[in-house]
């Protein structure tokens, strides 16, 4: 997705600029629904990386998304989004933790 690629390039500006993550912000709330498993591994660890937490509704929706899109995040793109949410102070949702947790019980890509 062309958003996370944004994403990942914003995260060698420094210092960013808050408009151009307030609008990357509205974008990727606008388009999340579009995003692969990788796409919303790659935009949070770029929020994570300029230490730039996004607001409560866009790391909800991101979080959200990889529940749907769980049978195919693989296991660096999951330890990259709980990484993210480690590194923006955010605790990662309970069905999300629940969701985790099934996925590394019934599926050999954990082992």
């Amino acid at each position: 997705s062309s958003l996370s690629s944004s994403s990942s390039s914003s995260s060698s500006l420094a210092p960013p600029e808050p408009r151009l993550l307030d609008a990357l912000e509205k974008a990727t709330l606008k388009h999340v629904g579009k995003f692969n498993a990788q796409a919303v591994s790659n935009t949070l660890w770029a929020f994570a990386s300029i230490r730039h937490k996004p607001c409560d509704k866009l790391i909800k929706a991101l979080q959200l998304k990889a529940i749907a899109l769980s049978n195919t995040c693989t296991p660096q793109g999951t330890a990259n989004i709980l990484w993210s949410l480690t590194q923006l102070g955010e605790k990662p949702m309970d069905v999300f933790l629940e969701d985790l947790e099934s996925t590394i019980e019934h599926q050999n890509c954990y082992r």
